[in-house]
This record gives C-alpha cells, structure tokens and sequence, in this order.
C-alpha cells in the first residue's frame, strides 16, 4: 500500500525550508568570502511555502453560511417553504447560488406529480429569519423571469408540454423518493431509531481536527453517508466516528472512512526535488562552475523593473576527456533511472489526491535561487555537484526559453523540424500550416484562496473573415484554486536536468492544486467567465503585444491575467505533444476601492516551450473527479506515463525498450533544435 501516512500539524501548516547558518546575520547579509554562507532570494522563499491553513477535502462556501445547514440537520422545521416548478428544478441551481448569497440552506421537501411543484424547504441561521425570507423573495423572481422568457418564446413550462405515461410517473416517483431517503442520512438520526449494525472508526491522528478538513458539519461526508445508506456522528470526546445503519452499510462506510483518511494524507505531501546534470557532449567534462547573470522578463518603460536578475551556473575550464571518466551513455541512462524512481514513486501516492494535477515536461534556463555563495567567484566542479545534492539547496527553471534572440527563431526552426515533428491533425501535410490555439489564464482574489481561471479557443474556420467571434471555438474551460501563500499550483515533483555549457534545462514539473465546481464559484465570477471572449482580429495579429481578449475590464478583485498563442505538434511516431507558446502577462494593481479601478501592466511577450503526453491529462482527470473515499484507478508504472514509442531507438542508435530513456532522446535533439544560435543549420535546415 502506499505511504498515506498523515503527517502534519494541529494548524494544518507545512514545514518552512529554514537555511541551517550557523547565525541569522550570515543569513541576512551573505559575505562572498565565506564558505557556508547561503544565499535565499525572498520571491523564492514565497514560492517555498504551503497554505498555512487546513483547506477542506471539498470546496465549502463559507463557514458563515453553515449553522443555517446545522438547523436542517438537526430536524429544525424551514423557516419558509416555496414551489418550484420541477424542470427548473433539475435543470438549474440557481435556488441553491440565492441561498449561498444570503448565507441560508435550501433543500426540496416534497413533490407533486399532478402539478409539476416541487416545495423547496429555507433554513436560516437562528434568529436571522429576514435572510430566508430574502431567500424565498430572490427565488420567486427567479422562477418569473424564467416563466416570463418562456411566454415570450410562446411556451410556458408550467403548461406540461407532453402527458407522462404511468410507467414514467412510476419511475420519476422512484426516483423522487430514492433521492428524499438518500438526503435523510445527512441529517442525524431520528431518535428512537433502530440499526441493524454499528461501527466505530477512531479518527487516526491527533495532528488534525476532523472538522477543519471535513468542514463543520462533516459535510464532505454526505456522499458517503447517502451511497452507503449510514448515519456517520462524530464524538469529539473519543475522537471517533460512530456509523450507524446496515451490516453491509457500516462495513462499507468504514472502509470509505478509511479512504478519506488516505485522500487528506495525500493533500499534505511535500514536493519532491533533485538538481541532476547533463552534458550533451559526452567526451567533454567540466573544472569549475562559474554564475552568469540572468535577467527577467520585464515591464516596457519600467527602468526598476529591469533590475531583477538571477543566477544561472555556467561551466567553466573544460578539458577534453577520452571517456574514461563517464561512459558515453552513462550519465543519460542514470538519469532515466533517478527520473523514472521520483515520477514513479511520487504517482504511487496520488491515487487518493482529490484535486486538480497537471504534468508537464519544460524547456527553460535553470536559475539558483538558494545556494551557497562561491569562493573566488566560482565553484569547483565537485564542490558544485556535492551542493546540488543538499537539502537546503534550491533552484528554479524559467517558464521562458530564456535567449530573447533563440526565442523569436524557436517557431520557425519548429516549423521545418521535418522528421523530429509531425502536425497533430491528419488534414494537415505542412507543419508550418498549423494554427494556433489560443488561451487566457486569470488569477482573481478570493480569501479561501486565489481561483485561477483557464479559457481555451481555437479557430474551427480558418478561411473565416471579419469580427465574427463564431469563427473561433471554446475548447475547454477549467477553475482551481490556490493555496492562500503562493500563486502557481504547488509543486509536487520538481526534477530538471541541467546543461553547464548553456545553462538550458528540461524541467519534469508535476503540480497540484484544488478542483472547483463551476456550481461552487462566487456568483460575481460564473457571470464574469461567461462575458470573456475572444476578438478574433486581434487573435490573428500575431506580433507585438498580445491582446486577443475582447473589452476585458478587471471590474472584480483581479490579481493578473495572461494570453497565450500556442502552436501544438507531435513528437514523431509517438502521442507526446510539443506546445511551443508566445505568451504575455499582464499585473492588475488597484488604485482604490472602487471596482474596476485598476493599473494594468503588461510584460513583455515571451516564448515557452513544454512538451506533455496526450494520455496525462485523462489519466489525471479521475483525480479532478474524484468522489470523497474513492481512489483513481490508473497504474503508477512508467510504462503507462513513459510509454514505449514505435521507434525503440535511443540517439546513440541502441534499442531500448524504456519509453522515458526514448523520450529523453528526443528531448536532447529537440533542445538542440530550439536553442542553437538563429543563424545556424540544423540538419541541413535553415532555422535562422
């Protein structure tokens, strides 16, 4: 079995990485002359810590809104009842997003087959009867308008539209009470209740409160109470679950608990890093390791801004070897073995993680963001490697390619990769008439937790002219949430693979994040998503700053937002795709409190290149949906992420029947491609 041991805190917060100095002052004031002094750049520390707060297994509102839901389950009687025609009912939730909004609980009570009505009980919290009247109000006026748009269209749903045959009333009043009797068991017991069994499940660690991941009233328990036909309390006093209902019920339910258990072990694992070499000339070895300064991408106009820099390591001194000290293949084939344990092994423990994970393979330039500070300006080559090795030590591979000058060649020397690249469409013979697909990334505020939203369109007529943005089609559209500390999704893998003689690296980045239901976004967002759209004029203006979203105005809590033009290919004779994406972001800074006051600032576009098999992301999207207590069923065995291709060659022309020492070859070739000068040849190819 997996190691889904907890580990973890009564606060829920994950371990700081804390440099061992010998003082603070070393810490805070690095001296170049001294040995064991560190160097922690403060943008990475941010990026080093987890949500300090205990985050729910599911997305709960608020835990303002939850003592209405305490009445309810405790069999309070509805502060106010209302009908709701049946086919609004099932078709829409807005009843439940006007409950969320005025902080009540709604639920439907009882039906009427003669009528079409279903009588949808409110509970407000005690004393606060106001708020479920204003409930009962917003949820009439919602069921008018409905009614009043089906009039105009000349139909008016309350009229049945077709008589339901008995066989069909039979089965919708089945169907009806099967529901009414699976909601019963989120409430407590009927006194004087009888069981045909009761269990006991002890809650295994002391480090968490059960209602700070499983919400105040235990809700992320309700599908297991409702599947397994259980009543599921808590006794604080013993720290244990009493399940109370059938034989086979309780045994089920303890078995789900147990799972559940697993499922928040799984949210609490640490990442999982290692710094490794590579040198794409196996006959060449390095002395000393040197840093060369490295600058970010900035803000046009922002002379402060072009101040932030980085290290990257550079090799230095090469001597030229006979292959006696590392076997031409030796180091590539031992870095298969460490990728393939790391990837592997972190897997085998995300068979129970509930959320959203997202695996990718990136080509950047690798920058030391906690490191021991050199000696003379430089490392000793085995002083450099012993370093890379140490806990304390940190690094980090940029999103972009890193060279401005390789960058803006990186689509043309794609584009005539004849061999190495195929177009991912069978309709498409050249890959440089590939078009492009286009995405929006929005990070908007939120106290539970930053929600990221992603939009991607591509053009379904490439022919198509004008403004018209029917042209363009929406190919997916996705919401996570953040942890409170940190922007991107934490990372759960973290492998690069360093070249000395440029500083370019592959980074093996698998990272995870919390999965939102769309019915779980604050209302003000779900409107805001449906008006984001895409100008297709500006879509297709493919130089100079990106700006495809139409007439986006940040009127809510906005952080940033970034546009993406990406070009998709195949490797060759495999299912692995190469995203080579010009993107561009832009930082939303309000000015005041008033909505939609904001200071937009745009970087300058960039070029990134990632490549991720096609099979990740369904492999991955049982995790998205995964239910509380289940587990996801794919293998965590390289051959299932690393599959072998058709080609079985590696680049020093050997068979090998491993998929990741194939894709490994692959990845050399293809950096070498990207990252030569734009004026060189590969191949006898022109990419300059």
């Amino acid at each position: 079995m997996a190691d889904n041991r907890l580990r973890g805190r009564r606060s829920g917060a994950r371990p700081q990485n804390r440099v061992p100095n010998k003082s603070t002052r070393d810490q805070r004031t690095p001296s170049p002359g001294k040995v064991d002094d560190w160097r922690l750049l403060v943008d990475a520390k941010r990026r080093e810590q987890r949500d300090a707060a205990s985050a729910y297994l599911i997305d709960i509102d608020d835990t303002d809104g939850h003592p209405a839901e305490a009445e309810w389950r405790s069999h309070k009687l509805p502060d106010c009842t209302i009908d709701v025609p049946d086919h609004l009912f099932w078709q829409d939730s807005q009843h439940e997003t006007i409950a969320r909004r005025h902080k009540t609980f709604v639920i439907a009570q009882d039906r009427s087959a003669e009528s079409g009505l279903i009588s949808i009980g409110i509970w407000a919290s005690r004393g606060d009867d106001a708020a479920a009247r204003r409930t009962k109000q917003d949820i009439h006026d919602w069921v008018l308008r409905e009614m009043d748009s089906k009039r105009v269209q000349g139909f008016s749903k309350f009229a049945k539209s077709k008589s339901q045959t008995a066989d069909e009333r039979r089965r919708a009043e089945r169907k009806w009470q099967r529901e009414v009797v699976k909601q019963q068991y989120r409430q407590a017991p009927p006194m004087g209740a009888t069981f045909g069994a009761i269990g006991t499940f002890r809650w295994p660690v002391e480090d968490y409160d059960p209602e700070a991941v499983l919400g105040p009233s235990f809700e992320a328990l309700d599908r297991v109470r409702m599947d397994t036909a259980c009543h599921i309390i808590f006794t604080p006093k013993i720290k244990s679950f009493n399940i109370l209902g059938s034989q086979s019920g309780v045994t089920k339910a303890v078995v789900l608990l147990r799972n559940v258990c697993f499922q928040i072990a799984a949210r609490q694992l640490d990442s999982t890093r290692r710094y490794l070499l590579h040198d794409a000339d196996h006959s060449q070895q390095f002395t000393a390791v040197a840093l060369k300064q490295y600058t970010h991408p900035h803000m046009p106009g922002d002379d402060a801004d072009r101040d932030k820099t980085g290290q990257s390591p550079r090799g230095e001194d090469l001597i030229q070897t006979d292959g006696t000290i590392l076997p031409a293949d030796g180091r590539s084939h031992k870095n298969a073995l460490l990728l393939k344990a790391i990837v592997v092994h972190q897997l085998s423990r995300l068979h129970f993680y509930r959320g959203h994970l997202d695996l990718r393979i990136r080509l950047g330039t690798f920058l030391m963001t906690q490191y021991k500070m050199p000696v003379d300006g430089s490392y000793s080559f085995e002083d450099f490697q012993g370093m890379l090795k140490q806990t304390q030590f940190r690094g980090e591979v940029t999103i972009e390619l890193g060279d401005r000058s390789r960058e803006n060649a990186a689509l043309h020397a794609l584009q005539g990769a004849k061999g190495l690249l195929v177009p991912q469409s069978g309709m498409i013979a050249r890959l440089s008439d590939v078009k492009p697909v286009y995405t929006a990334v929005f990070i908007f505020t939120d106290r539970a937790g930053d929600l990221r939203h992603s939009v991607t369109w591509h053009e379904v007529d490439p022919d198509g002219v004008g403004d018209d943005s029917e042209v363009f089609d929406t190919l997916s559209r996705s919401w996570i949430r953040l942890d409170r500390s940190s922007s991107p999704p934490f990372p759960l893998v973290d492998v690069s693979l360093t070249d000395l003689a440029d500083g370019s690296a592959w980074q093996f980045d698998l990272v995870g994040a919390h999965a939102v239901e769309n019915k779980r976004l604050p209302e003000n967002l779900a409107k805001l998503a449906d008006h984001i759209k895409i100008d297709p004029k500006e879509a297709r203006h493919n130089h100079g700053d990106i700006n495809f979203i139409s007439r986006f105005t940040p009127y809510l809590p906005t952080k940033s937002y970034q546009q993406r033009v990406s070009y998709r290919y195949n490797l060759a004779q495999s299912d692995y795709v190469v995203e080579l994406t010009r993107f561009q972001d832009r930082i939303c800074t309000a000015r005041s409190r008033n909505p939609g006051d904001y200071t937009i600032k745009a970087f300058e576009p960039r070029w990134s290149l990632e490549v991720y098999h096609s099979s990740w992301a369904t492999q991955f999207a049982q995790n998205e949906n995964l239910a509380v207590g289940a587990k996801a069923q794919w293998d965590a065995k390289a051959s299932t992420w690393f599959p072998v291709d058709d080609m079985g060659d590696t680049e020093n022309g050997k068979k090998t029947d491993d998929g990741l020492e194939q894709l490994l070859a692959k990845l050399e070739v293809l950096r070498q491609l990207v990252l030569r000068s734009a004026t060189e040849t590969v191949g006898g190819m022109e990419v300059g």
